[in-house]
């Protein structure tokens, strides 16, 4: 093996002025990586990030190179679909747990498929933070938005790139990281340093807040459907991940019964897209993110494919006391 594709020995983890700086960033690398090799097939594995998706639909090369497999348990069907691409397939990037359903795949499946075939995976874990799930050993590249839980504060953009250590064609990789990452902003970087220290503490309240409000909706009859990391359906393979199992994270998808704008006027906590914040935030995500799939028949017809409900809200669990978050919500649903 050339010095050019030797592996990584340890962690390399690049720095990028925003998440999606390193998304980007990691696409590029590994597109330019594979395809003189003529690997250009692109998978989005589960629904993620408008963003990220609107990176592989504009530029992957055209409608034959972006390939959506939407469910993210469907293990088989990932398999058919290396059984009849994988040799053009450059990578797969999915979120863990994806965003907004927070459902988590069965990763090292996922990952030994990829390794199989050639293609490499990118894996986001910003929903939950790296420091409530290890996916490093599943992932060729894991990209992070540092704005979430680490720069909790709100006010920074601040995103992360980590190779895996032993990753193949690693110095590559590497140098092409360089290329497409934007340069960091010295005062950022101030700003991200003030909080960083605050991280471990967040994290941890934000689980402990989160458990207790997933507790209540749970119980509320007024709770139409409920999305957190440990849902029956995702809750084995995230426990695979999890660096214990109170570490479910801060954000909690669902739907109400009745009028959303009821419950959405009424609900006295802050409102905002973000998440992983030391204050709560509430978003009606799929109007925030999708507007042009809501307001159009077509697009209807696509969120229903994907299990998304137009009037889905986001919540993420801020610092704040359990009880003031919980009363919050329970005056709204009254």
């Amino acid at each position: 093996m050339s010095e050019a594709y030797a592996p990584a020995t340890e962690d390399d983890l690049f720095l990028a002025n925003s998440g999606m700086n390193a998304i980007w960033a990691a696409y590029r690398a590994v597109s330019a990586l594979q395809a003189p090799r003529g690997r250009r097939v692109w998978v989005q594995l589960g629904w993620l990030y408008l963003d990220t998706i609107a990176i592989l639909q504009k530029f992957s090369g055209g409608a034959e190179n972006y390939v959506l497999h939407s469910n993210v348990f469907d293990l088989e069907g990932l398999k058919r679909l290396f059984a009849a691409r994988g040799h053009e397939i450059a990578g797969v990037i999915t979120e863990v747990p994806t965003n907004p359903l927070l459902q988590t795949p069965d990763l090292a499946a996922v990952y030994e498929l990829c390794r199989a075939a050639g293609a490499l995976l990118v894996v986001d874990p910003t929903v939950v933070s790296p420091l409530n799930i290890n996916v490093l050993p599943h992932a060729d590249l894991v990209v992070n938005s540092l704005t979430k839980y680490t720069a909790s504060e709100g006010d920074v953009l601040f995103g992360a790139v980590v190779l895996r250590p032993g990753c193949d064609d690693a110095v590559y990789l590497r140098a092409q990281l360089a290329r497409e990452l934007e340069p960091i902003y010295s005062r950022d970087l101030m700003r991200l340093a003030a909080q960083i220290r605050d991280t471990a503490a967040v994290v941890q309240k934000t689980n402990e807040t989160a458990a207790r409000v997933v507790t209540f909706l749970e119980s509320h009859p007024r709770i139409a459907s409920l999305y957190w990391s440990l849902r029956a359906e995702s809750a084995e393979n995230y426990e695979r991940l999890a660096r214990g199992r109170d570490r479910i994270g801060s954000m909690v998808s669902f739907t109400v019964k009745g009028p959303l704008s009821a419950f959405y006027d009424r609900l006295r906590l802050p409102k905002g897209p973000s998440f992983g914040m030391k204050t709560s935030l509430l978003c009606p995500f799929i109007y925030l993110a999708h507007y042009d799939l809501v307001t159009s028949v077509e697009g209807q017809k696509i969120l229903a494919a994907n299990d998304l409900s137009p009037e889905l809200l986001r919540l993420s669990v801020g610092c704040e006391p359990a009880e003031d978050i919980i009363a919050a919500l329970a005056e709204a649903l009254d």
